[in-house]
C-alpha cells in the first residue's frame, strides 16, 4: 500500500536511511528533581536533649508530560554515541528515585 516502508532484517531502512514514517514528536516537560525538608524548631527539642532534628524527602524523575509513545522521550539507548542520538531502540526508561532521610544532632 506504500503507507509504511518495507520491513528489513536489520531494522534500518535502505542503507541506513530513516523513513519519515517513523519520526515522532518527542517534546516533553519533566519534573526532574524535587526536595522537601523540615527542621524541627530547637525550642521543641530541648525536652529530648537534641540540638537539631531534620527530615527530608526527595524524588528524581517524578513526572514526565509527553505525547511520545516510546518509553522515554530522551531516547539514547547507546549512551554518549553521538552518531545515533535520538534513535529509540526501546532502551530502559530513566528510573524514578525516592530518598528519605533524618538528620539528628545530640
Amino acid at each position: 500500500s506504500n503507507t509504511y516502508a518495507r520491513a528489513v532484517a536489520s531494522g534500518v531502512i535502505d542503507y541506513g536511511q530513516t523513513s519519515s514514517a517513523i519520526i515522532e514528536d518527542a517534546s516533553y516537560v519533566r519534573l526532574r528533581n524535587i526536595s522537601l525538608s523540615y527542621t524541627v524548631p530547637p525550642r521543641k527539642l530541648r525536652a529530648v536533649s537534641m540540638s537539631n532534628l531534620s527530615f527530608y524527602i526527595s524524588a528524581t524523575n517524578l513526572l514526565t508530560f509527553t505525547n511520545y509513545t516510546g518509553y522515554d522521550p530522551e531516547a539514547n539507548t547507546f549512551g554518549q554515541n553521538t552518531t545515533i542520538v535520538g534513535i529509540d531502540q526501546g532502551g530502559y526508561p530513566q528510573a524514578k528515585t525516592f530518598q528519605f532521610g533524618v538528620s539528628a544532632t545530640f
